[in-house]
């Protein structure tokens, strides 16, 4: 009898506490797969140690230290280095609580639906943390307005995930900030009282955080803005129009563009058309638009498994939102995402089977499945990763000492190891520096007073980029103001992953490179434009190249058309590149051949002429897309 009762009690426990059981296990699946992410020993890693070290040593975003990624950027990589504890998991209570609110009023009493949500917040945990408070805040700014904005809670927590985006990643933040303003601005006209506490509790959290942090939030937004603008073409990866994990993200996409048409008609017929609804649509579909632009523009496969990581709740969330969640159809087209998207993600390039999902794809779903990394994490000790290469010998460590350093082009985390005393130029990866004002920055960084008393160089590139391009404007300001003291690797860069020149700082001397116009030239793209220049000087040069009308409209779409430019060299050689349109912008040297470790000496120490001549270049478009003519200017470093 006792046992009845008790059985009888837990049923209508269950029955009284059903939808909160069921928001909370579909919720914790908000938090990230681990609570400490090792970065581990790649490009990644250096970006990821230098802002988490930034932020111990109260360096300013967007004066010291200059990237997309704010001075919370850390609670997306997850790198825990110089951060306790505490910061990550009132975050990440906050993200938590806005899942549960989402699940509890909108799917926990729909039947079947948590059911689908589950695998798709298991999805979405491979995902990273500001991704993850972009899709959250997007639901909510979508529902506020579909809602006319009823709910104070989905205001507040629209309101303060918006702002915390822009002080975790810029690429989210601006977008985030554009659409609390609109928000505001819909609040004002119709309910003041709304608005009085919408517009009071935003500003009040964005200057707590603001005063919490060091923001130099003119600096911060402008250069990241640069950073921004021209990432897509410096930094894509080609991806062609027939590649599997291309084809699925359009068919996610095609299942988007049917749920907002059908949502739009649904209200054409009932004649209820507003703005707030048009908003509301007009906002998920920016989201979606996004999410597909960050996965194909770099598209490799981490990116673009990050979208079809949080396509499936995206596709759940905008059911819902649009009023199908009673539909037995929506919630097929729900399960229809969570296929697409498991397929999607298991494609590698041009792969596809169709027949099985790869067995270290059902790994990864199953240690999303699993919690006990993220609190085994919140219980214990960050632990940092052991270096897998870059343990300096003795000497080179003593030559250092306690002095100030930054390395080039990206490996700052051979400073960690080597426990050197880092001290970054403002971008601190050459590879992002695809603007001739961020490179004006990190050229003034080295002579100024208070630049580093060493810099570590290597002569390497990404993508097929000339890899002595990248941040043309600072390695002349180098040239000036530092010294060539020791090197460390091999003489040829193909058979050692080192290849390091120490430059020493020159003491008391602070010059700025100088360039003068010599010539200016039209050329076509195809062309062989001779380089003819005396063995003992610097030329450099600026190319003005512009997208005709198909070129605008396919980078904007899909990406930017693909260009290379071919170097002949005066040993009968040449080698293609891939020439970036930002970079060219330049200036940069064009007359002497910089290659390997060898020659970037010979620049340093003013040996140039030892170099081999560039006697000629062309510009050979892989994609259409260019204007034809190019407007070239050649300069002379005059103080080379």
């Amino acid at each position: 009898m006792a046992t009845a009762i008790e059985q009888n009690k837990l049923s209508a426990l269950w029955l009284r506490y059903r939808s909160v059981f069921i928001s909370l296990i579909v919720s914790v699946y908000c938090l990230p797969l681990s609570f400490f992410a090792i970065p581990g020993a790649i490009i990644e890693a250096s970006w990821k140690k230098a802002l988490n070290y930034c932020v111990d040593k109260g360096f300013t975003f967007g004066t010291d230290f200059i990237f997309t990624y704010g001075p919370l950027g850390y609670l997306s990589s997850r790198h825990g280095q110089y951060v306790g504890h505490l910061a990550f998991i009132v975050f990440d209570a906050f993200l938590l609580s806005g899942f549960f609110w989402f699940t509890y009023k909108y799917i926990a009493d729909k039947k079947w639906w948590w059911l689908i949500m589950l695998p798709a917040m298991i999805f979405l945990r491979s995902s990273n943390y500001s991704q993850v408070l972009f899709i959250i805040f997007i639901l909510f700014t979508a529902i506020n307005f579909t809602n006319n904005f009823s709910s104070y809670f989905e205001l507040l927590h629209c309101s303060f995930s918006g702002i915390l985006l822009f002080f975790i990643k810029l690429n989210y933040g601006l977008i985030s900030l554009m659409i609390i303003a609109v928000m505001a601005a819909c609040l004002l006209l119709k309910n003041r009282k709304a608005a009085l506490i919408f517009i009071a509790s935003s500003l009040l959290f964005f200057c707590i955080l603001t005063f919490s942090v060091h923001l130099n939030i003119v600096g911060y937004t402008r250069y990241g803005y640069l950073l921004i603008k021209g990432f897509d073409e410096s930094m894509s990866l080609p991806v062609t129009t027939t590649q599997f994990p291309f084809l699925w993200a359009l068919l996610l996409m095609a299942i988007f563009a049917g749920i907002a048409a059908s949502f739009l008609w649904q209200l054409y017929k009932r004649k209820a058309i507003s703005f707030n609804s048009m908003a509301g649509i007009a906002v998920l579909s920016m989201a979606c638009y996004l999410f597909y632009r960050n996965a194909f523009t770099r598209a490799d496969y981490w990116h673009w498994c990050d979208m079809f990581a949080v396509f499936p709740l995206f596709i759940t969330g905008s059911l819902v939102v649009c009023g199908f969640g009673n539909s037995i159809i929506a919630r097929g087209i729900a399960i229809s995402a969570l296929a697409i998207a498991a397929y999607g993600n298991a494609c590698r390039a041009d792969e596809a089977d169709l027949t099985a999902i790869p067995e270290e794809d059902i790994t990864k779903f199953i240690d999303g499945f699993s919690l006990k990394n993220y609190f085994t994490g919140v219980f214990g000790d960050y632990e940092e990763d052991a270096p897998l290469y870059g343990i300096f010998p003795p000497d080179k460590v003593k030559l250092i000492g306690h002095a100030t350093v930054d390395v080039f082009p990206y490996d700052i985390q051979l400073l960690y190891y080597n426990k050197f005393n880092y001290l970054p130029r403002p971008l601190p990866q050459s590879y992002t520096v695809y603007d001739k004002v961020l490179d004006s920055l990190n050229a003034a960084h080295f002579y100024s007073t208070s630049r580093p008393e060493f810099v570590l160089m290597q002569n390497v590139g990404i993508d097929d980029r000339y890899p002595f391009w990248d941040e043309s404007v600072t390695k002349a300001a180098l040239h000036l103001n530092y010294q060539y003291a020791d090197f460390l690797g091999s003489d040829n860069d193909s058979i050692a992953l080192f290849s390091l020149l120490f430059l020493k700082a020159k003491p008391g001397i602070s010059t700025r490179p100088e360039f003068k116009i010599i010539k200016e030239a039209m050329a076509g793209m195809e062309e062989v434009i001779p380089i003819n220049y005396a063995e003992n000087e610097a030329i450099y040069m600026t190319a003005d190249i512009n997208y005709d009308a198909s070129g605008k409209m396919k980078r904007l779409l899909f990406q930017p058309p693909y260009l290379a430019i071919t170097l002949f060299f005066s040993d009968g050689s040449r080698k293609q590149y891939r020439a970036i349109r930002p970079i060219l912008a330049g200036p940069v040297l064009i007359n002497k051949s910089v290659t390997n470790s060898i020659e970037l000496k010979n620049f340093m120490t003013g040996e140039l002429q030892k170099n081999r001549n560039i006697t000629g270049i062309s510009f050979n478009p892989v994609t259409p897309g260019f204007d034809q003519k190019i407007r070239l200017t050649f300069l002379k470093f005059s103080n080379y």
